[in-house]
């Protein structure tokens, strides 16, 4: 399925899709706020959050905007669309 805010996806195949806006149904088991300070003295913070679906069943996604984080709660299904990036 394609839509104008991407391809519902698996997460298995999220490593296809790096760079591109995708569409995941997942269930979230976990979320985690980490707070990182700046070199100028500001901080931010970034949300882990760990996902599953049927076809790999844990799966960590980092969120950075603050908009997206009150969105997710644990032990919820939730239907978002996001644009893959791969960690380094």
């Amino acid at each position: 399925m394609t839509s104008w805010y991407g391809p519902l996806i698996d997460l298995s195949k999220a490593s296809e899709h790096v760079g591109h806006f995708v569409q995941l149904l997942v269930f979230v088991h976990r979320s985690t706020p980490l707070q990182y300070k700046l070199s100028n003295g500001g901080e931010i913070i970034k949300t882990e959050i760990q996902v599953g679906d049927d076809t790999l069943p844990f799966f960590t996604v980092s969120l950075w905007k603050k908009e997206m984080r009150s969105l997710v709660l644990a032990e919820q299904a939730t239907l978002k669309k996001l644009e893959s990036a791969r960690t380094k």
